[in-house]
């Protein structure tokens, strides 16, 4: 089967009418702002977008992407790879007017002269999925934590067991 490529721009509104699918992928590469948050620009983004329009009759997109990113961990500085998996869903709208006025479940985009530039939604998407802090799980990773070698399974003294005994030191005097 062939690769398909997202384009940079759709008319939205054409692929809501027909209730299109668009599936295929994204360079890594071509996504800079994604690029400046990885340590490797490498691999593909999978996407699949569905367009409709709803029982208001408002154009909106519903999508899921796929991918896998190289990341540096903030504890050792090594290499790990990320697993992105994502969904969202965006209301269309032509104007500035029109964004203010739609439902609270839609994130909405302005199309410009009925163009969206749907590449920039799946890389704002991708960003947002980003971790704050990227860091391997704690058993992957070169650097150990003190925490990680600790013996948590002591059981823990009350700090009244002093009195404890002091009580039954007294009732023994009687």
């Amino acid at each position: 089967m062939p690769i398909v490529y997202i384009p940079e721009y759709i008319n939205p509104f054409r692929f809501a009418e027909q209730h299109a699918r668009l599936q295929g992928v994204v360079n890594i590469e071509d996504l800079k702002r994604l690029g400046l948050a990885l340590n490797k620009q490498a691999g593909e983004v999978a996407v699949d977008v569905q367009f409709d329009i709803d029982e208001q009759g408002l154009v909106f997109l519903h999508g899921h992407l796929n991918a896998k990113v190289i990341l540096q961990c903030q504890r050792c500085m090594g290499n790990f790879e990320y697993e992105i998996i994502d969904t969202f869903t965006y209301g269309v709208a032509n104007t500035e007017k029109e964004v203010s006025s739609f439902p609270g479940k839609y994130d909405t985009v302005e199309a410009e002269d009925n163009l969206i530039a749907i590449r920039n939604i799946i890389e704002d998407e991708l960003i947002l999925s980003l971790p704050v802090v990227p860091m391997h799980v704690p058993d992957n990773c070169e650097i150990k934590m003190p925490y990680k070698d600790a013996d948590w399974s002591e059981e823990k003294k009350s700090p009244f067991h002093i009195l404890k005994n002091t009580l039954k030191h007294k009732s023994s005097k009687k």
